[in-house]
């Protein structure tokens, strides 16, 4: 067997593959105390939610129908008439994702989606899309993902925001995490007459744990702790990492 390298506090290391999802590469290491082998890794992680309240935010323009067919992905559809070019539709407001953020993390961006089509005449699309934080729809300029693409009489998804992209704001878990956490759009016609057609909305946050998590390994059979780490040799030959149950020091035993 091999020892492992030492970080700078001289516990045993070694880099392994992240658990969550199979390609980030994480460090391991043995406790010093407790010769525990645990894998130490910061990651970007997501969660992807349909929205369960849905309302017209009944403005001076043109009125949704059938709001609450956007909590589900079923081809049923959220609908809105648009008169004449230039009209706008009411927003379309969404909320009560259900999010389940985990505490101590880094939010580190959101990503709306929506599934939409027109009728058979006139053209249109999404003006614009904008988040909703404590209830609130954030308005400001900077803080809005305005929209270009023109809808097509297919389903299409579309998108705004990025993975590491928060909308000009600061988002904390509390926010997420909160009933009233949402988005908004606005429907527009950019070519006469137009029948708008959303069948679901999704939200994606992205987070970073950024205090790292650590994970007990497996054990053998012998209850030494064990992970599969990738063999010195090769680069590819996957090998058992040990922790020896006496020194702490990580070994890699090569097949």
């Amino acid at each position: 067997m091999a020892e492992a390298k030492r970080d700078n506090n001289q516990v045993t290391t070694i880099t392994g593959t992240s658990s969550d999802d199979g390609v980030t590469p994480v460090v391991v290491l043995a406790d010093p105390t407790t010769h525990e082998l645990i894998a130490k890794g910061e990651s970007t992680r997501n969660e992807v939610n349909l929205p369960q309240t849905v309302a017209d935010n009944a403005d001076i323009y043109a009125i949704w129908s059938d709001v609450n067919n956007v909590k589900i992905d079923d081809s049923n559809y959220a609908s809105v008439s648009l008169a004449a070019t230039g009209n706008q539709s009411n927003g379309l407001l969404c909320t009560n994702f259900g999010f389940s953020i985990p505490t101590d993390v880094t939010i580190e961006g959101i990503i709306a989606s929506y599934e939409a089509k027109k009728g058979a005449l006139g053209a249109g699309r999404v003006s614009f899309l904008g988040l909703i934080k404590g209830g609130v729809f954030q308005d400001d300029l900077a803080k809005l993902k305005f929209q270009s693409e023109a809808f097509t009489t297919s389903d299409v998804v579309y998108t705004a925001g990025a993975m590491d992209n928060l909308w000009a704001n600061t988002w904390t878990v509390d926010d997420i995490n909160a009933n009233n956490f949402g988005v908004g759009l606005v429907a527009l016609s950019s070519s006469d007459a137009v029948d708008i057609n959303i069948n679901y909305v999704t939200l994606t946050v992205y987070y970073s744990d950024s205090t790292f998590s650590y994970d007990t390994a497996d054990r053998d059979e012998n209850g030494v702790p064990v992970a599969m780490g990738v063999s010195s040799a090769d680069g590819v030959t996957p090998v058992p990492i040990y922790a020896d149950p006496v020194t702490g020091s990580i070994l890699i035993k090569s097949l």
